[in-house]
C-alpha cells in the first residue's frame, strides 16, 4: 500500500520537476557559422568552417603526417528546423579518399557553442556512412593546451 501511495505522489508531482531550463535553439543557417570540430574513433580529426560569405570547407585528417589529409570545398547548403545537410567536393587530399562527402543531421548552435549530430556519408568516389558528432568552437586546441599542462605537472 505504501508503495502504491509513493508511486502515485511521484506521478502526481512528475510535472512540477521538469526542468525549468529552454531547450537551445535549433541550428539555423545563421547559427551554423563558425568553427566546428569533431573526432572519430581515435585519430580521426574533422574541422569544419564554415563561413557566412564565399567558401567553406571540411577537412578530413587522418593523421600529422603529409598526405594524410583531405580538403572538402562546401558546394550545397540546406538548413531548415534545426536540420542540416551539407555537401562538400574534394579539392585536395590523398586519392584514396571520397570525391565527396555529405553531412546530414541535427544540433543546435549559438554564439560560440553548439552541437552537430550528424551522419557523414561519402556519396562519390569511396562509399560508406559513419556517425560525427561536431562541436561549435576549436576543442582540439584546448584539449592540446591541457595535456601541455598536465605534462609540465608531472615532476621529470
Amino acid at each position: 500500500m505504501v508503495t502504491r501511495i509513493a508511486i502515485f505522489v511521484a506521478l502526481l508531482l512528475a510535472p512540477l520537476a521538469s526542468a525549468n531550463e529552454d531547450a537551445p535553439p535549433p541550428v539555423t543557417n545563421d547559427s551554423l557559422n563558425g568553427v566546428w570540430e569533431g573526432i572519430v574513433g581515435d585519430w580521426i580529426l574533422y574541422r569544419m568552417d564554415i563561413r557566412p560569405h564565399g567558401d567553406s570547407y571540411l577537412v578530413e585528417n587522418f593523421s600529422p603526417q603529409k598526405g594524410f589529409q583531405t580538403l572538402y570545398r562546401l558546394v550545397q547548403r540546406d538548413v531548415r528546423s534545426g536540420r542540416v545537410r551539407l555537401r562538400f567536393r574534394k579539392v585536395t587530399g590523398a586519392a584514396f579518399m571520397a570525391d565527396e562527402v555529405t553531412l546530414r543531421g541535427d544540433g543546435y548552435a549559438y554564439d560560440r557553442r553548439g552541437e552537430l549530430r550528424t551522419t557523414l556519408v561519402q556519396t562519390a568516389g569511396e562509399k560508406g556512412s559513419y556517425p560525427l558528432r561536431l562541436s561549435k568552437g576549436t576543442r582540439t586546441r584546448i584539449l592540446a593546451q591541457m595535456s601541455k599542462q598536465a605534462e609540465k605537472l608531472i615532476p621529470r
